[in-house]
C-alpha cells in the first residue's frame, strides 16, 4: 500500500487496510496506508481492494479498502529464503545524468518457515497446530544525485559583490539598508554600498559563523557550482518479523495468533551539503550541520487474536481482537550541540541548542538552504474488536455484528525551538523601483543579519483520544441462481476527539457561550 493510496478519485486517507481482519494503517500519519508498519510482501497470502459497494460489516471511511491476509504453517513444512539485489553498477545511466552515477546498494531480502508443530515425544501438532515464522531484511543506501545546487563563492561570504552579475553581465547593486530614508515622494530610496561591498565591521557576527562552515563551491560560476552530495536516503533499513500460530482446539473451534514487529532505522537528508560544512574553531565539530538530517528509527507492532467457534451446521460465530502500536522518533541530529551559544543567538524562549534553519528568497543567486527544524516524536496505539454471527437460513445468508476500536495518539513536538531565519533580496534592493525584485541579493541580507522573517515553536506534548462503537446487519438473499441480493444496516457512533489534559479549544459564532 502506497502513502497515499487512491481509488476511483477517493479522497487521500479517505479508506482503511485490515490485516487479518483488524484495522492496521498509521491511523494519524495516513489513514489507509501501511508503509511504515506493514508486513513483507513475501509473508502475504492474499491481498484484496474492495472499491464497489461493500456489505455493513464494514464502514467508518471512504469508498474502498484494503484486505490482506497473511500465510499460515501448513502440514507440510515449507522454507524461504530470498534476496531482491540492487547496485548502480548493474543500472544504466540516465541520458540527463551527466558523468555522476547515483551510488546504490539495495538489498531486499530474508526468510520464512512454515509447517506443523512437532516435538517428537512431546506433541505431535499435524493436522491441528501450525507455525509461520517470516523474518524480512531490508538494507540501502542511495547515494547524491550529483545535481547542481548553489554554494556562495568566497568573495560573497566575505560581503564583496563587486562580481555579482546578473544573466547579462551587469553588476547587481547591492543597497545598504541603513541609509533608508524617504525620497519625498511617498516612498524611500537607500544607497548603494560603495563598490558594491559590505565592509566587514558591518557583517553581523552569527551570520559570519555561519558563513564560515559552508564550503567551497565546486565550480566557479556564480550560481549551481555545487554537487549536491546526499541522495534520497543515506542510510535504511528495515527489520519485520512475523509470526502467526492456528491451532484447532476441536472440530468446532478454531484460534489464530499473528505478531508482526518492525524496526525501521534510517536517515533522511534535507539539503544537499552532506557531511562536507568546514571544521570551525569555537564552534562545534559537525561536519553535516549544514544537510540537516533527519535520524528516524519507526517501530511498530502489531497483534491479532482471530476465534470462530461453530455452533451448528447454519450458525458461525467470529471474532477479531487486534492492537496496534507505531511510534515514530523523528530526531534532528543538532539537538543539543549547543549552536545557540556558540553562533551568540539569543531570545528563543526554548531552544534546545540546534543549529537554525537559514532560507534565502529572492533575486539572483540563491543559496541552497542550511540546517533542518525537525525535531520531535509520535506514538499511535489502536485497539480493536469486532464480534459477529452468521446464520444461514434458507436462501439468506444473514450476519450480525458489533466493531469498537480506541485509538490514542500521543505527540511531542520540539521543532523549529532553534528557530528558522528567512532573508530576502528585498531588504538590500531599492524599495519602490521596478528592479526591487532583481536587485539586492538574500545573501547579502544574511550577512547583514537582515531578517526577511523569522519564527520559533515552543514545545508541546498531545494525547488526543478518540474512539468508534458500530453495530451492523447485513443480508446476503439468494433470489435464485442467477440473483442475489445484498443489503443491510450499520449504525456508527464516533464522538469527537479529546485531549486528555483538555488543551483543545473551539469557537462557534453561533454559540451564546463561547469557548
Amino acid at each position: 500500500e502506497s502513502w497515499s493510496g487512491r481509488v476511483n478519485s477517493a479522497v487521500q486517507g479517505a479508506t482503511e487496510i485490515f490485516i487479518d481482519g483488524a484495522p492496521s494503517s498509521e491511523f494519524s500519519t495516513r489513514r489507509g496506508s501501511v508503509l511504515e508498519n506493514g508486513p513483507v510482501v513475501e509473508a502475504v497470502a492474499e491481498y484484496a481492494v474492495v472499491a464497489n459497494a461493500f456489505n455493513a460489516e464494514f464502514g467508518g471511511f471512504g469508498s474502498w479498502f484494503t484486505t490482506v491476509t497473511l500465510k499460515s504453517g501448513t502440514n507440510t513444512v515449507h522454507g524461504k529464503v530470498y534476496d531482491y539485489f540492487g547496485n548502480d553498477k548493474l543500472n544504466a545511466r540516465n541520458f540527463f545524468q551527466g558523468p555522476v552515477q547515483q551510488k546504490l546498494r539495495q538489498n531486499e531480502g530474508g526468510f520464512q518457515v512454515g509447517g506443523p508443530v512437532y516435538i517428537p515425544k512431546v506433541y505431535d501438532g499435524r493436522n491441528r497446530t501450525f507455525l509461520f515464522f517470516s523474518q524480512g531484511l531490508y538494507y540501502a543506501r542511495l547515494g547524491g544525485t550529483g545535481g547542481l545546487q548553489t554554494a556562495p563563492r568566497a568573495d560573497f561570504k566575505s560581503g564583496d559583490f563587486s562580481k555579482f552579475l546578473n544573466a547579462s553581465g551587469v553588476q547587481i547593486p547591492i543597497f545598504d539598508p541603513q541609509t533608508t530614508k524617504a525620497d519625498g515622494n511617498g516612498s524611500f530610496i537607500r544607497t548603494q554600498f560603495p563598490g558594491n561591498v559590505i565592509p566587514p565591521s558591518r557583517i553581523s557576527s552569527a551570520s559570519a559563523k555561519i558563513a564560515s562552515l559552508i564550503p567551497t563551491p565546486d565550480l566557479p560560476t556564480q550560481t549551481n557550482n555545487w554537487f549536491n552530495r546526499t541522495g534520497a536516503f543515506p542510510y535504511f533499513n528495515t527489520f519485520t518479523s512475523i509470526a502467526k500460530l492456528d491451532h484447532s482446539i476441536s472440530s468446532k473451534q478454531k484460534v489464530s495468533l499473528t505478531y508482526q514487529n518492525q524496526w525501521r532505522p534510517r536517515l533522511i537528508n534535507s539539503n544537499g551539503w552532506g557531511n562536507f560544512a568546514n571544521v570551525v574553531s569555537g564552534l562545534p565539530a559537525e561536519p553535516d550541520v549544514l544537510e540537516g538530517f533527519q535520524l528516524q528509527t519507526v517501530t511498530s507492532q502489531t497483534w491479532r487474536l482471530n476465534h470462530d467457534y461453530i455452533f451448528s451446521a447454519r450458525v458461525l460465530n467470529h471474532f477479531t481482537a487486534g492492537a496496534d502500536r507505531y511510534v515514530n522518533p523523528y530526531t534532528n541530529t543538532s539537538v543539543g550541540k549547543g549552536w545557540d551559544k556558540a553562533l551568540g543567538i539569543t531570545g528563543l524562549p526554548e531552544d534546545l541548542g540546534a543549529f537554525p534553519q537559514i532560507l534565502f528568497n529572492g533575486g539572483t543567486g540563491l543559496s541552497n538552504t542550511l540546517g533542518l527544524p525537525s525535531n520531535g516524536l509520535g506514538a499511535q496505539t489502536r485497539y480493536s474488536l469486532n464480534e459477529n454471527v452468521t446464520v444461514i437460513h434458507g436462501r439468506h445468508a444473514l450476519k450480525f455484528g458489533f466493531y469498537h476500536w480506541r485509538y490514542a495518539n500521543n505527540s511531542r513536538n520540539q521543532s523549529n525551538t532553534a528557530g528558522q531565519f528567512t532573508f530576502n533580496n528585498q531588504q538590500t534592493s531599492q524599495p519602490n523601483s521596478s528592479n526591487l525584485n532583481s536587485w539586492g541579493s538574500s545573501f547579502a541580507s544574511f550577512l547583514l543579519g537582515e531578517v526577511s522573517s523569522a519564527n520559533t515553536t515552543l514545545q508541546s506534548t498531545t494525547g488526543y483520544r478518540s474512539y468508534s462503537y458500530s453495530l451492523y446487519a447485513q443480508d446476503d438473499w439468494r433470489v435464485t441462481s442467477k440473483l442475489t441480493l445484498s443489503y443491510g444496516l450499520r449504525w456508527d457512533n464516533a464522538p469527537p476527539l479529546h485531549e486528555v489534559h483538555d488543551q483543545l479549544s473551539s469557537f462557534s459564532p453561533r454559540s451564546e457561550e463561547h469557548t
